[in-house]
């Protein structure tokens, strides 16, 4: 749901630059829950339009988001883009399977020096973690944006596969 939501974002030029599990939430509609993508606050809209209108709100080389969340690209200053939100989803989908964010440090630069230049920490092999979710997830998190997942919808596919035991 998540990767639908981000999807439709990313496909009317919006880059979220925040996502954290802070901004996932459930709602009923209609007597079901539904997963929302909220908190489009730091977001970045890609249109030239739109975006000479936000120009004041953020710059090139201005740190923005979650640190335990932040891609490679953000922690070395450079402009978040929709590979920006998959490398985001990954560390989120990690810390659900681990428990904990793949990287953390007392040090917020630290920690974003342990995003731009560290690989995820290996889960712990008593978590009997799949190597197709593995492989999803080193996707996910890696360090270029051009080696991630090149869409949302390239990621929901590998998950939905995984799901229904059609993954290679």
């Amino acid at each position: 749901s998540i990767c639908q939501g981000m999807h439709y974002a990313h496909a009317h030029g919006i880059i979220h630059r925040d996502l954290k599990p802070n901004n996932i939430v459930l709602v009923e509609t209609d007597g079901v829950e539904v997963v929302k993508v909220v908190d489009f606050g730091l977001a970045r809209v890609l249109d030239d339009s739109a975006a000479k209108i936000n120009q004041h709100l953020t710059r090139t080389g201005a740190v923005m988001g979650t640190l335990f969340y932040l891609s490679p690209e953000q922690c070395t200053g450079q402009r978040g883009y929709h590979r920006s939100d998959i490398y985001a989803l990954g560390c989120m989908l990690y810390e659900l399977i681990a428990g904990a964010a793949p990287f953390y440090s007392d040090n917020p630069i630290a920690i974003m020096q342990k995003h731009a230049a560290e690989a995820p920490p290996k889960l712990p092999a008593r978590l009997h973690v799949p190597a197709e979710l593995t492989g999803i997830l080193h996707k996910a998190l890696a360090k270029k944006p051009e080696d991630r997942y090149q869409t949302m919808h390239e990621m929901q596919a590998d998950l939905d596969n995984l799901l229904n035991g059609h993954l290679d």
